[in-house]
């Protein structure tokens, strides 16, 4: 019996676990910060002749991630 109460409670802990989600609040706030990121980083590289293809590629690896 043990054994299948301890089934049960992994099958609970998993579905609440894939319910549970990020508040939509915090998925705006990012959104909004990677929106105001890109907007400071495309002023500053505009001041520049040439852009830098590492910067930019660095750049949206770490918005991709954030996101």
């Amino acid at each position: 019996m043990p054994a299948i109460n301890e089934m049960i409670d992994v099958t609970t802990e998993r579905s609440v676990a894939f319910l549970a989600h990020i508040p939509v609040l915090v998925f705006y706030l990012l959104m909004f910060i990677a929106l105001m990121s890109a907007l400071l980083a495309g002023y500053g590289m505009a001041k520049r002749k040439k852009r830098s293809l590492l910067h930019m590629l660095l750049y949206a690896a770490c918005v991709v991630a954030t996101i």
